[in-house]
């Protein structure tokens, strides 16, 4: 019962990436537009569009109690959502990005073919997210540094078992359990994973835009909702005052506030997967999870 109320949760935080589109201001233009607009950005800002990204990475799981080596792992990510740009300055423009994504998360979608000794895997993902930052407007291509974060249910397969299946690691309470199986806490079911990510997207024009990012996620192996709830909470209310205090640089110096933005907010998003690693409800002390990394290209259609 508790994950479906954790679900409702998180869901809700997210809600107005489908109530957005009753928002979403109608606009027009045929083919003897084209030309003479391709690179009038004004004209777009502030109206919400609908987009189609894919992105293609290569990344790394990991584990603190896992003896062996994981192979390395490739991905192939689609988002598909609605795209919000404001005009904050005369060049200094808002990012607001919802979406749903889909990903596959392979070890044979990395270049690596030697397998040998190394533990393969498939991974399997769907949920939502969102896309924030300030960006630059230059006239021709807008750059928009971001932060970026989501929940997705993450299904995980061994397709290369080296490593012994009895294999014992300890406990989150730090006593060794002779029936824990670190990897079949994960293996063949849907588990609540948290990421976030840090990039950069450059619109080229209205149509196209092209970006890369830094994705970091946590693999939840079980629910321990109060827990859960209030390590998320505290990094939202830190994200909260980041935006805050971002907002008053963005007032007195519009120009640095794009680069603070994704410094900060990117540096706490980093800063809580990394103390999660560790204890995946810091700051509690709980069960060490399963992360992986990843960097990846992506190529984004906006109509």
């Amino acid at each position: 019962m508790k994950k479906y109320f954790i679900f409702i949760i998180m869901f809700l935080s997210f809600t107005h990436i489908f109530s957005q589109q009753n928002n979403f201001n109608s606009f027009s233009r045929d083919a003897s537009d084209w030309g003479s607009e391709r690179f009038n950005f004004g004209k777009w800002w502030g109206e919400s569009r609908p987009f189609i990204e894919a992105g293609y990475g290569f990344g790394e799981l990991k584990h603190q109690d896992f003896d062996n080596s994981f192979a390395n792992i490739g991905i192939i990510d689609v988002k598909l959502g609605y795209s919000a740009i404001d005009s904050y300055d005369k060049t200094i423009l808002e990012l607001d990005d919802r979406f749903v994504t889909f990903s596959s998360i392979a070890s044979r979608l990395h270049n690596d073919i030697d397998l040998t000794g190394v533990t393969a895997t498939n991974i399997y993902r769907f949920g939502f997210g969102n896309r924030f930052g300030y960006g630059y407007d230059l006239g021709s291509v807008a750059i928009f540094p971001y932060n970026s974060g989501g929940f997705v249910w993450t299904k995980l397969e061994i397709k290369e078992q080296n490593y012994p299946r009895n294999s014992f690691v300890p406990s989150f309470d730090g006593e060794v359990d002779p029936y824990y199986d670190m990897l079949g806490r994960y293996e063949d079911s849907f588990r609540f994973t948290q990421y976030a990510e840090g990039g950069i997207n450059i619109q080229i024009d209205q149509l196209v835009s092209v970006g890369a990012s830094y994705e970091a996620s946590v693999i939840f192996p079980r629910h321990l909702f109060w827990k859960q709830l209030i390590s998320y909470t505290i990094e939202q209310f830190g994200q909260g005052a980041l935006t805050f205090f971002v907002e008053e640089i963005m007032d007195n110096s519009p120009a640095a506030g794009p680069i603070i933005s994704f410094l900060l907010k990117n540096g706490l998003s980093y800063g809580m997967y990394y103390l999660r690693q560790q204890d995946m409800n810091w700051p509690f002390a709980t069960e060490t999870p399963l992360t992986y990394e990843t960097f990846k290209i992506n190529l984004s259609f906006t109509f």
